[in-house]
Formats: C-alpha cells, sequence, structure tokens
C-alpha cells in the first residue's frame, strides 16, 4: 500500500528546519507568516558558532525549545529521538516508523532528519518498504531562463516577458504572481494556487529553474532512518494545537533568545558559541584565517536568513501588541534589520551557490566580512537590551 499527500511540501528556507515545520503548517492550513513562525519558535534570535565556523553551527544544538514554543503558535510536535549507539536503536527505527505511517494515515504531516542529506525534510508519504520525503534536492531541473531575465529577477518583478518565457516551456501561471529572494535563489510563487517554482544562479552565472519540490523525488528505506554516519534518528508529527495569545507568544520566544545567547549547556554542545560571543569567535576564525569555506557560506546564509525574520518578526510583534511595547518593539526589529544588512556582506562576498575555494582566501573579502561582523556585534547587542525590556514589559 502506498499513502502519498501531494500538498505537503518542504518550503525553502536556509534553516532546513524551519522549512520542513512550515511545510507542514502549509499542509495543516494553520496561517502564519514566515517571520511569525521563525520568530516565535526563538530560531530567528538563534546564532550557533565553532572556532572554524564549520556547516554544523546551524543544525549542532538542542532543538527541543524550538517544537514546544511551537504550541503557542498552534501546533504540537511530538515523535522520536535516537542514536544509533542506542540500546535497542532498531526498535527507535520500528517506533519511528510506526509513528509517520499513523499520522500520515490521519492527515497529520511529518518530518525528519537525514532522509536526503543532513538536513531536514518532509515526509509527505510512506509505502510498504519506507519514506516518501521532499526536501533539499528533491525540486526538479527543468531548463535555463535567458539571463536576461535576471535584472526582472532581481527587481523582484514578474513581467510579461518572464511570463512568456514560461508559457512557452508549458508552464500557466495566474495574474496573482510574486517573485522574492530566498534560499539563495529566486521563489516564483502563484498566490492563487501557491505553485513555488526556484531559479538558481550558479557560478557560470546560468539561471536554473527547477519545479516544485516534488514529493516523488525522495525515498529512504524506514530501515535506514538513523543508520548514517552521523547516526542520528529523528522523526516528528505536527498536529494541530491550541494557540496562545501574541504577548505570550512574543515573551516566550524572547526568553529563550536571551537564554539561548548566554551559552547553557541545556542547548548549546560544547565547542559552540552563541549570543555575542558567536561573532567574537567568527571575528577570530577570520582573522586568522582558519574558517571553513564551505562553512562560513552556510552560516553567513543562515544567520542573514534569522535576523531579517527576527526584524520582520518584531515588527509584526508591535502591530498585534500595540501599546507602548511597540515602540520598544520596532526599535530592537531596527536593530535587528541592521545585523541582517551587516551579514548580508559576508552573503555577498561568500555566496552559498557561488562559492568556490578561492573565496575564504581572499583576504579583502575577509577584512571586510570581518568588520562586518564587528558592526554586526554591536547592533545585536544594542537588539539585546531591547529584547530585556520587552521582557519585563510584557
Amino acid at each position: 500500500m502506498t499513502i502519498m499527500h501531494d500538498k505537503l511540501k518542504w518550503r525553502p528556507f536556509w534553516a532546513t528546519h524551519v522549512g520542513a515545520m512550515k511545510g507542514c503548517l502549509d499542509f495543516l492550513n494553520i496561517p502564519m507568516s514566515d517571520a511569525w513562525l521563525v520568530g516565535g519558535i526563538g530560531h530567528a534570535f538563534i546564532m550557533n558558532i565553532n572556532d572554524n565556523v564549520s556547516a554544523a553551527g546551524p543544525t549542532a544544538w538542542n532543538t527541543e525549545m524550538m517544537r514546544l514554543l511551537g504550541h503557542n503558535l498552534g501546533f504540537h510536535v511530538s515523535g522520536v529521538f535516537a542514536w544509533k549507539s542506542d540500546p535497542q536503536f532498531e526498535i527507535k527505527q520500528k517506533l519511528a516508523w510506526e509513528t509517520a505511517r499513523r499520522a500520515l494515515d490521519q492527515g497529520f504531516p511529518c518530518y525528519g532528519w537525514g532522509l536526503g542529506i543532513a538536513e531536514y525534510d518532509v515526509v509527505c508519504g510512506y509505502d510498504s518498504f519506507g519514506y516518501y520525503y521532499s526536501g533539499i534536492g528533491t525540486a526538479e531541473y527543468e531548463f535555463d531562463l535567458a539571463r536576461d531575465r535576471k535584472q526582472e529577477l532581481v527587481s523582484g518583478t514578474f513581467t510579461e516577458q518572464l511570463r512568456q518565457d514560461l508559457l512557452r516551456r508549458g508552464i500557466v501561471l495566474s495574474d496573482n504572481v510574486r517573485v522574492e529572494r530566498r534560499f539563495g535563489c529566486w521563489i516564483i510563487k502563484d498566490e492563487d494556487d501557491g505553485r513555488r517554482y526556484s531559479v538558481l544562479e550558479d557560478k557560470n552565472g546560468r539561471l536554473m529553474f527547477h519545479g516544485e519540490y516534488e514529493i516523488s523525488q525522495g525515498f529512504k528505506k524506514w530501515t535506514e532512518l538513523g543508520a548514517s554516519k552521523l547516526g542520528l534518528l529523528e522523526l516528528y508529527s505536527v498536529e494541530p494545537a491550541f494557540t496562545s495569545d501574541d504577548d505570550a507568544i512574543v515573551k516566550e520566544a524572547l526568553e529563550f533568545a536571551l537564554e539561548f545567547a548566554q551559552e547553557p549547556r541545556k542547548w548549546v554542545k560544547d565547542g559552540f558559541h552563541t549570543g555575542l560571543t558567536a561573532y567574537e569567535t567568527w571575528k577570530r576564525a577570520f582573522d586568522n584565517r582558519r574558517a571553513d569555506g564551505f562553512g562560513t557560506a552556510y552560516n553567513a546564509s543562515v544567520w542573514q536568513e534569522c535576523r531579517m525574520l527576527a526584524s520582520q518578526f518584531l515588527q509584526e510583534a508591535a502591530e498585534r501588541i500595540g501599546g507602548s511595547t511597540a515602540l520598544e518593539l520596532r526599535e530592537a526589529a531596527r536593530w535587528y534589520d541592521s545585523v541582517a544588512q551587516e551579514l548580508n556582506i559576508l552573503t555577498e562576498r561568500f555566496p552559498f551557490h557561488q562559492r568556490n575555494p578561492e573565496h575564504i582566501r581572499d583576504e579583502d573579502a575577509l577584512d571586510q566580512a570581518s568588520r562586518a561582523l564587528s558592526r554586526a556585534q554591536i547592533a545585536e547587542h544594542r537588539a539585546m537590551e531591547k529584547l530585556q525590556r520587552i521582557v519585563h514589559m510584557i
């Protein structure tokens, strides 16, 4: 027997855990902005850096609070977490398998770790042998766009020429189309029916057009989940839950953000640094020329996206809460917008999709990045001062 949910798909975020959650929420018709989700679960305020800025930073921390805070936003996450080295690991694999099948049979979405690469994916179906999933690498390349379409994408304008180019390829879109820059590529979204397409520019300037994150592209045998070299098994189901009021959502998210910034061992692994110390660690890696190239590009993209969404979350919170607290929320949003702009300098100097080994050896780029981090650290410090004040006001 095969069960498949065609509308259950991963959504493109640099933080793939968030992309998996958002895909599940869209499927459940639990509406919220990207910023309200990422801010409300606290992820917008996270930074996690080790001494060589490895690519492990964005995921190598205890993410339990993301799931717990999700309950404030109207969804409940439960499931299985295990390591391959755990006693009776095979029983945990079977429990994960049963969890996914039961949830999907009841119409509840699932997501997990490492179904494809070492990131989070949405589990959107199963057959007798394993899981079907949607995530990074499951969006199918279709064709190249003409390179002169780039300026239209950069401007965020869906032009008639671009519409005709797609029409000639058999892609018919409504009159309500939005173009935005996300996940290192341009996302073309038909607002009427929710279809999303992505355009990725490679290091040679090709504009590679990809289809939706199709569910049929990814498959994992259930006996192989968690059996990778890393040995991590995570499989969760998502169900609707009671939604807290806006004050509670904002207060508890910011309390977690401030706690995480203090580098508690409860959330942070040995060798990693958070909060303002993360900026010091990152700068030292640049100044001492020991930053990993792949990790630098990945961390820059993830944390820049987070701070952009942190600013948007605080702006939305100001509109929802109002009063004197709104003034402080908007001021904090401005500081996080400044952080995002400084981190954007890193994403431009060390672009993820156009990266090459020489990027991290560019002395000028490293010096510029280090100075940008210093400015970002100052802005983050001012923002965190505002967060402390907001928590006491709510």
